[in-house]
């Protein structure tokens, strides 16, 4: 999978971020990153291509209708992933839908990392971040 992104167009997005975070990162559900470059005018990030792609889709493609079976293999991928992330010391701060990525064999990996923060011991800014249609009110 290839992201590109104008250089001068980032707003909230921090590319750079999410390749700090990614390049530490082995784990089954998690996108692997496999490098960036510039391209012309283009950031290019070049990431694990998983398909057929966002649990969204998947969703919508099944009507809604999904097994419990499903949904335990689903719920056990993005908690096995989110474990990992936290035993790292990283916190995701927008997971939703589009950012769970779903391959052939019904494997979850969790992706999109540009609001991504790593917490240390001397870390103050908990700030909040993430997208506003899909945070809690």
């Amino acid at each position: 999978m290839l992201r590109y992104l104008n250089i001068l167009i980032f707003s909230n997005f921090n590319p750079f971020q999410e390749i700090r975070v990614l390049q530490n990162l082995e784990h089954t559900n998690i996108v692997n990153y496999m490098g960036s470059e510039i391209v012309d005018d283009r950031f290019c990030i070049y990431l694990e291509y998983v398909h057929p792609g966002p649990i969204n889709k998947y969703v919508r493609e099944h009507c809604g209708a999904m097994t419990e079976s499903v949904v335990r293999n689903f719920t056990r991928h993005i908690l096995s992933g989110l474990a990992y992330l936290h035993s790292k010391k990283i916190v995701h701060r927008d997971i939703k839908g589009a950012d769970l990525l779903v391959d052939a064999f019904g494997v979850v990996k969790l992706a999109e990392f540009g609001l991504a923060k790593h917490l240390s011991a001397y870390t103050t800014d908990l700030s909040l971040k993430g997208s506003q249609n899909w945070m809690a009110p």
